[in-house]
């Protein structure tokens, strides 16, 4: 057959180089966002397998030196926790995580569940994710204190969950049991419930998780708080009179003033000994392990400068000297 003339035009080279260019540069957008959310699901989760143990001794008021500790909050994977908490809050992550799951699991929603947020406020993470009605809150703040399963403040395992638009109180009630179950009662020995129960522990750490400025400091606050309670002092934590006078009205963690301190409430640790009755929130494993393990300190007092760093005090009198100096 004889062959048919064809016409090759040749293409500019211009054309050619903005065509291989925006090849790359959307290879190399998809690689970087496939990265960021592979960073997202992973980054909060990759020391999760360590036991829950304590170096606290309650009868004797002593806190054993183990320098191992700090390991668990120093040793921050890829970028700093500063950066993380910034890339956590921002958004971006559940919007990230949100866009990945509409593509490979439709009609799967994400919900992002923070440290130091109270039952209240996670009930209405899911509502809002999951258009719940009134009723269905409600039915899901009941399910936290009426089933075997009991999953009242200090048991919503902050963490991300992925559930079904659809779900129910009751799916996301197991879900969380489940997440709980998996990441604090599984780690947390029986010699260390023979010391201090987990649900002190959780009392605890709820209170470092509202108090702390970030985890390198959690340790600190939890020495000062059993410093304080093995000298049978009042532990005269603001977290708690937020707890005691927050509503969905004047919001959950209202500001403290002078007078909150006279609160009648038993959450107010400026009148009543010990911890709270429960928790105040929810905390992280980081706050239960700093619950656990206190740092070494002489300090029964603290408070945090404007920029959120930590002054400690071993006297009344160096307490007021650090208020008067930082307010």
């Amino acid at each position: 057959m004889p062959r048919i003339p064809t016409s090759r035009k040749k293409i500019p080279a211009r054309t050619s180089r903005i065509f291989t260019t925006g090849f790359v540069l959307g290879l190399m957008a998809l690689f970087a966002t496939s990265a960021l959310i592979v960073f997202a699901e992973r980054y909060p989760d990759s020391r999760n397998t360590l036991l829950l143990t304590t170096s606290v001794d309650p009868i004797h008021g002593s806190i054993a030196e183990n320098s191992n500790e700090n390991t668990y909050f120093d040793e921050e994977p890829g970028l700093s926790a500063a950066a993380w908490h910034a890339f956590d809050r921002s958004g971006m992550r559940a919007a990230l995580l949100q866009a990945y799951q509409s593509i490979i699991r439709p009609g799967t929603k994400v919900v992002i569940v923070h440290p130091g947020l109270r039952k209240e406020e996670v009930a209405g993470l899911f509502a809002t994710k999951l258009s719940w009605d009134e009723a269905t809150r409600a039915e899901f703040l009941a399910l936290t204190e009426a089933t075997p399963r009991r999953l009242t403040e200090g048991y919503l395992y902050p963490d991300t969950y992925y559930v079904a638009s659809g779900a129910g109180a009751e799916e996301v009630h197991e879900a969380l049991a489940t997440r709980f179950e998996k990441n604090v009662s599984d780690r947390y020995t029986p010699d260390t419930s023979k010391v201090i129960t987990l649900d002190l522990a959780l009392k605890i750490a709820s209170l470092i998780q509202r108090e702390a400025a970030g985890a390198h400091d959690m340790r600190l606050v939890s020495g000062v708080i059993w410093n304080r309670l093995f000298q049978d002092m009042t532990l005269d934590i603001d977290a708690t009179l937020q707890y005691a006078k927050g509503s969905e009205e004047d919001g959950w963690w209202p500001r403290v003033v002078s007078d909150d301190k006279y609160i009648d409430s038993p959450f107010n640790t400026y009148r009543h000994g010990g911890v709270p009755p429960t928790p105040i929130a929810n905390p992280s494993v980081a706050a239960i392990y700093a619950a656990l393990n206190p740092q070494k300190t002489d300090a029964i007092f603290y408070l945090h400068d404007p920029q959120r760093k930590i002054r400690l005090a071993r006297t009344y009198k160096e307490h007021v000297a650090n208020i008067r100096k930082y307010y």
